[in-house]
């Protein structure tokens, strides 16, 4: 996250510095003041947050005040502004890749926590074989109310190619086993 806050920062300096330029009468010129330091402290807050739908959240409000501020930018560039076009381009340059950043932060966040959810999930398949040597998938299922078969599936398919679990059939039926080491 430190790299996001640099980032942050630098490109917060760049936009206070360049709606500087802007008439001290341009209403442009205080909405991208505005805008500007709402992204900067909703990202330098992004970091503290542990819950990920409130990240998902906080993200879609950061990510919709960059879309202001670079359509705010693109009315400026298009009223022909007489200041810096190269710093004007730079800014929306460096706030769509801003948003492209956040969109790749939240995917990562949300990997982590599914991971997380799974871990809990296989931990608990675990626990089932410390009641009985052998478990059907239909034990399994009943200990996930609310879960579909599929998930449960991927999971025991799952420690069956970490080499945990074992895939028993007999006359039909199927048992899943804890592997002898």
């Amino acid at each position: 996250m430190s790299d996001l806050n640099q980032k942050i920062r630098k490109i917060t300096n760049a936009l206070y510095r360049f709606s500087e330029s802007l008439p001290e009468n341009d209403p442009l010129r205080l909405k991208i003041k505005e805008k500007g330091l709402f992204i900067f402290e909703r990202t330098m807050l992004l970091g503290l947050l542990q819950n990920p739908e409130k990240v998902q959240k906080e993200v879609k409000e950061i990510k919709k005040n960059i879309l202001l501020v670079e359509n705010y930018l693109l009315l400026v560039k298009e009223m022909e502004f007489e200041g810096d076009k190269t710093l004007l381009d730079s800014l929306r340059q460096a706030y769509h890749r801003l948003w492209n950043y956040l969109g790749k932060i939240f995917k990562e966040k949300k990997r982590n926590t599914l991971w997380r959810e799974r871990k809990k999930r296989i931990e608990k398949i675990l626990d089932l074989f410390k009641e009985k040597k052998e478990v059907k998938l239909k034990e399994i299922l009943k200990a996930f109310p609310g879960l579909s078969q599929r998930t449960i599936q991927r999971d025991v398919n799952f420690l069956i190619e970490q080499g945990v679990l074992e895939r028993v059939s007999d006359k039909g039926v199927t048992v899943y086993v804890m592997r002898m080491s």
